[in-house]
């Protein structure tokens, strides 16, 4: 197991390099690619947790067995695989950023900052939400282990009930973050099924996570939380740092603000100079930042101890997820090739002409009813976006764009299948049920009801 881990490990930094050369050898790549591909699920499968297992071989066995009875062509196979392969090298890419947040002590500044000047739990789950969804932006699903190592024992000795407390103003904050985060999966797959770039969804996606973040933060002051100081005065004796300058801290939280505002930059700026596809200036931004901040760090004398750890450990959060995404990619790619969407299309047909924008609550609708019964988000918004690609609704691609992101968000936070859910469930040691179900139960819905009115809002103004 361990070799064969290792062996995934190798195959992915090679996927990433292969893509990073990909424009110069157009289509001479695609071939690797593939290969790669079926190593990356070969090698991945067997080092699994269950709950990625179980859908990646349910995808993978489906798929196959389909794509082998149409006696597809070797031609359709690579295509299939290699539909979802550059999400795999940019979630390889996002990766690297864990380095320089271990190598410059952030953990101790917010820390700080948290016990030092959050005088209660109102600020405190203000604090711990902001932070979380700007680290959420770049580190995606490998920030949740960031966060419960940056926020974990400073809340446990600070916060009643520090399960819900961490889990509500973690999972919303990256939930919400899935409607711009450059590098989510979710993004991506949603700018593919629409064709639009990521400029375009990047400014309303932020207006709908800012909508998020104060509906969330609103809903617990209000029902929750409470606005008495904390009985240490918001810092406990063993949390006390002698010599620890608090303009320090700031200056870290500045940094990741940079970080933050220096991936928007450098995507925009690549979408001017670079004439590649989205996804490729999306991990060339990555690269770009995230080699910056590296260098901030070339001297850090635990920089080998981190790099080592970063092999052991980062590398090996992308093994189940590219699994899942080469599975994904070769059912996909089935279902399309036999026609299977086609049956729905008169359907959408119907809807789009008669009931004026209905689709834009039956996307995520459908989206959302099929995660909580356990299929995944990006499968479904991979198939609605291909049956939405053999038609032309009589609705502009940005509103299709939100209205399939207002679904992804919805779904990581109801679903009990959701590896944001999941990932959570196992750190906290609460059942996946309760998470999504009974603490963001409420919440979840409500931001679809405001993610509806915003849309027809935005049609009011874009149709």
């Amino acid at each position: 197991m361990i070799m064969l881990k290792n062996i995934c490990k190798i195959l992915l930094v090679l996927l990433v390099a292969a893509n990073i050369i990909s424009p110069f050898f157009p289509g001479k790549i695609d071939i690797v690619n593939a290969l790669l591909g079926i190593g990356i699920a070969g090698t991945a499968i067997p080092n699994m947790t269950g709950s990625y297992k179980r859908p990646t071989m349910a995808f993978l066995i489906a798929g196959s067995v389909i794509m082998l009875y149409e006696r597809q062509p070797w031609g359709i196979w690579i295509s299939g695989i290699n539909s979802m392969i550059n999400i795999i090298a940019i979630i390889m890419v996002m990766q690297l950023f864990s380095i320089p947040i271990w190598l410059g002590g952030y953990e101790e500044s917010i820390e700080y900052l948290l016990i030092r000047r959050m005088k209660n739990e109102r600020k405190i789950f203000l604090f711990t939400s902001v932070l979380s969804h700007l680290f959420s932006s770049f580190l995606l699903l490998g920030g949740i282990p960031v966060m419960v190592s940056l926020f974990g024992d400073a809340l446990k000795r600070n916060v009643q009930e520090y399960e819900r407390f961490f889990s509500t103003a973690v999972s919303r904050a990256y939930a919400v973050v899935i409607f711009w985060a450059p590098g989510a999966v979710s993004v991506l797959l949603v700018m593919e099924a629409t064709g639009i770039n990521w400029y375009e969804i990047f400014l309303p996606g932020i207006a709908m996570s800012i909508i998020g973040l104060v509906t969330s933060v609103a809903m617990e002051w209000s029902c929750r939380l409470s606005p008495a100081q904390l009985a240490s005065g918001g810092m406990s004796d063993e949390d006390s740092r002698a010599g620890f300058e608090e303009g320090y801290a700031w200056r870290k939280i500045g940094d990741i603000i940079i970080v933050v505002a220096g991936m928007i930059v450098c995507i925009l700026a690549y979408e001017r100079i670079v004439d590649t596809t989205v996804s490729y200036r999306i991990m060339l931004a990555g690269l770009t930042v995230a080699s910056l901040w590296l260098l901030k760090y070339h001297s850090h004398p635990k920089r080998t101890q981190v790099m080592i750890n970063y092999w052991k450990n980062d590398v090996a959060k992308v093994i189940d997820i590219a699994g899942l995404l080469v599975a994904m990619s070769i059912f996909a790619k089935a279902i399309d090739t036999v026609g299977f969407l086609e049956y729905f299309q008169p359907l959408i047909i119907r809807l789009d002409n008669g009931y004026g924008g209905i689709l834009l609550v039956i996307i995520p609708l459908v989206i959302v009813v099929l995660s909580v019964i356990g299929l995944h988000p990006f499968i479904t918004v991979v198939l609605i976006g291909k049956m939405l690609s053999g038609l032309q609704p009589d609705i502009p691609a940005l509103l299709l764009a939100m209205s399939l992101s207002l679904g992804c968000v919805t779904s990581y936070l109801l679903s009990p299948f959701a590896g944001l859910i999941l990932t959570l469930s196992s750190f906290l040691n609460r059942s996946p049920a309760e998470i999504s179900l009974k603490w963001n139960g409420v919440f979840g819905i409500i931001l679809f009801m405001e993610g509806i009115l915003v849309l027809y809002i935005f049609k009011l103004f874009v149709s």
